[in-house]
C-alpha cells in the first residue's frame, strides 16, 4: 500500500492577486508621475540674468599716494557725454609704498595708480589719446594714461628689476687693468741711444683680453 504525500500549494493570506499585492507593499511607495507637459509646467521659472555691460578701463600710473577719486574724474570728465553714467568706477591701487600710510611716514618714492571703468567707448578712446601726447599732471606729478597695465612706469621698473638682462661681469672688468707702458734702460754710454724695453700698450691690452689675470 502506497502512501501519498498531500501537495502543497502557495498561498497568499488575502485573497487578492499577487501583482496587486506587490504593488500595494508599504516597502516601496508609488510616486504618481504626470505627464511631460505637466512636469514642466510645475518648474518654477528661471530668474532672469541681467545682461552684461561692456566696459573700457583705463589705467592712470604715477599718481600721487593722497590722490583723490573726485580728481581723477574731474580728470576725464570733459571727454564724458553723460557725466552720471559715463564712468562706472574707478579703483585705487598701490604699486610702491603701503596702501594706508600715514603722513608722517610718507616718502617721495610712494606712488599709486588707478584704474578708469568707462561705459562710453569714445570717450575712453579720445581721453587715451589726448593724454598719450600730453601728460597731464595732478599734485606735481606727471600721471601717465595708458590702455595697458603694463605701459606705465612703475610696472615697467618691476618688470625690468625682474625681467631684464643680467649684468655681464666679467674679469676683465673686475680687475683693473694697468696700463703697460715702455720703460727706459740708462746705458752707460752716452752716445749710444736708450734702450725701450717692454711689451707696447696694444700688445698689452691684446694679451689681457684674452687673460687679464696675466701681464707682460
Amino acid at each position: 500500500m502506497r502512501i501519498r504525500a498531500p501537495s502543497v500549494t502557495p498561498s497568499v493570506g488575502s485573497d487578492a492577486p499577487i501583482a496587486e499585492t506587490l504593488e500595494d507593499d508599504p516597502l516601496e511607495p508609488q510616486i504618481p508621475r504626470g505627464s511631460e507637459d505637466e512636469r514642466h509646467s510645475e518648474a518654477p521659472p528661471r530668474a532672469e540674468q541681467p545682461e552684461a555691460q561692456a566696459t573700457w578701463v583705463l589705467y592712470v600710473g604715477n599718481l600721487h599716494p593722497r590722490v583723490q577719486k573726485k580728481e581723477l574724474f574731474k580728470l576725464f570728465k570733459p571727454f564724458l557725454k553723460n557725466e552720471d553714467e559715463g564712468i562706472r568706477d574707478i579703483i585705487l591701487r598701490t604699486s610702491r609704498g603701503c596702501g594706508v600710510t600715514p603722513i608722517r611716514n610718507a616718502t617721495r618714492s610712494d606712488r599709486c595708480y588707478a584704474t578708469v571703468q568707462f561705459a562710453e567707448y569714445e570717450a575712453a578712446n579720445e581721453a587715451l589719446a589726448f593724454y598719450q601726447e600730453r601728460r597731464p599732471s595732478l599734485r606735481g606729478l606727471k600721471v601717465v594714461v595708458a590702455s595697458n597695465p603694463s605701459d606705465l612706469p612703475e610696472k615697467r621698473a618691476i618688470a625690468e628689476r625682474t625681467f631684464g638682462p643680467r649684468r655681464k661681469t666679467r674679469i676683465g672688468r673686475a680687475i683693473r687693468r694697468l696700463a703697460v707702458q715702455k720703460t727706459e734702460l740708462p746705458v752707460e754710454d752716452e752716445d749710444e741711444p736708450s734702450l725701450l724695453a717692454g711689451p707696447s700698450r696694444k700688445s698689452a691690452q691684446t694679451k689681457a683680453r684674452y687673460n687679464p689675470l696675466k701681464r707682460a
